[in-house]
């Protein structure tokens, strides 16, 4: 059996405006999603997701391989070829009403289509901790996890060569990466070699997955699942290129998540946010310009080598409530949000993630000594309707477990989904 891992993202900074240019900073959380992947006696492939309840069969012999393009698995290819998107989509024609679990079947067949086996079957169960359509990247965790185990089982892709690297807590590293076309930067605060080769080919193959999902991605959700760490993305304009950049090994910060099960329409929001700039060009970019300088110094703070962690925390939330503030005039804050952000005022700094109108909010929370008062909080913010998250902010990428399992271990258990939860020294990372 192979087992592989993923985390969920959040937006820190930067929404709405990074349409007009301005730079956003994502980063990865420590709620992840599981890939467990073993060969069958059947000549099938089965795939379970199991937070969903539901699970699919096909034979083998029903796939269609021979739509499938001949293509270097080296070189993940750039855009979806057409043909096999109706050939797998004639597959899924039972799931079309349910949307969520669609999509997810589509991303899983289709890779697997390049990289899995013909003839010997496969079982692909996925788990995860990240909620589904909250802003947090669930569908890339997806992509990222299912990328690395088919890589692995296909003796593709290395196994990572840092086993039990986890460490958040190094000196933050700024790594060159190209993501669809997307030029990377260096910082002047921080250097690195780059992602490793296995890092790139799983990052490139996730963004097949994450265009049988989205269709036109931005690669920023895939980038941060298979790197972690830190990432800044600057979309292409008139005047310049978009722009990615991973930083890795930021300081952990540990961070609230509040979903406020608020429905809301990304689409509208944006288009909310659009007539504004339509309206009143001048005033709006200068607050463009704004948000896009507090990005940029909330990473030279990430960047920085000479601030403890009780020094970062207060800049970095200053920030934080900045960035809300803005995005206020943009008008895309909720009276949801709002209530979330005062009632976590005491415990720490919040703004809105994503698009707004609803959705989630983070809270970087103070610090140490918060504890009982975090806890007060979070039982007003449930009370209210809310769920929350506590994760640390900025750790490790993609991985895969090392240790030994024994045959007679049940790995669809709670008990053992809870135990390579908590057994970091058993997990190796390509970042």
């Amino acid at each position: 059996m192979t087992i592989t891992s993923a985390p969920g993202k959040l937006i820190l900074f930067g929404e709405h405006a990074v349409v007009y240019g301005a730079q956003a900073v994502a980063a990865a959380v420590s709620l992840r999603t599981y890939c467990f992947t073993e060969h069958v006696s059947e000549p099938i492939l089965k795939v379970t997701l199991a937070d969903a309840h539901t699970t699919a069969s096909w034979s083998l012999a029903d796939l269609p391989w021979s739509l499938v393009p001949k293509i270097d698995v080296n070189k993940a290819p750039k855009s979806l070829d057409q043909k096999l998107v109706k050939g797998v989509h004639s597959l899924l024609e039972c799931y079309v009403t349910n949307p969520l679990i669609h999509s997810a079947f589509f991303c899983i067949l289709y890779m697997y289509m390049f990289l899995g086996s013909s003839s010997e079957g496969t079982a692909i169960v996925i788990r995860s901790n990240v909620p589904l359509g909250a802003g947090l990247g669930s569908s890339a965790t997806v992509s990222v996890s299912v990328a690395s185990a088919l890589l692995l089982n296909k003796g593709v892709l290395s196994f990572p060569s840092n086993p039990s690297s986890k460490d958040s807590n190094s000196p933050t590293q700024a790594a060159s990466t190209t993501v669809d076309g997307h030029t990377a930067s260096q910082t002047s605060q921080c250097t690195s070699p780059g992602p490793s080769d296995s890092g790139r080919l799983i990052e490139a193959w996730s963004f097949v997955g994450e265009c049988c999902i989205h269709g036109n991605p931005s690669g920023i959700d895939n980038a941060v699942a298979t790197h972690g760490g830190v990432v800044t993305f600057t979309k292409s304009t008139s005047s310049q290129p978009s722009r990615m950049q991973v930083l890795q090994g930021v300081t952990s910060l540990p961070i609230m998540i509040t979903d406020t099960k608020q429905p809301k329409s990304t689409k509208q929001l944006v288009q909310n946010v659009a007539k504004l700039v339509q309206d009143m060009p001048a005033p709006m970019r200068a607050l463009m310009a704004t948000i896009d300088s507090v990005s940029k110094s909330a990473v030279e703070l990430l960047c920085s080598r000479q601030l403890a962690r009780e020094q970062l925390l207060p800049k970095i939330g200053q920030l934080v409530e900045l960035n809300q503030k803005l995005l206020e005039c943009l008008h895309v804050s909720h009276p949801t949000l709002e209530r979330v952000i005062d009632a976590a005022k005491r415990i720490g700094w919040t703004k809105l993630t994503g698009a707004g109108g609803g959705g989630c909010a983070y809270t970087v929370l103070r610090g140490a000594d918060i504890e009982d008062d975090v806890n007060e909080v979070i039982e007003q913010l449930r009370s209210l309707g809310n769920e929350t998250y506590a994760v640390e902010l900025g750790g490790p990428g993609a991985a895969v477990w090392v240790a030994p399992i024994d045959e007679k271990t049940s790995t669809q258990t709670d008990a053992f989904f809870t135990r390579i939860q908590q057994s970091d020294q058993s997990w190796a990372y390509w970042s």
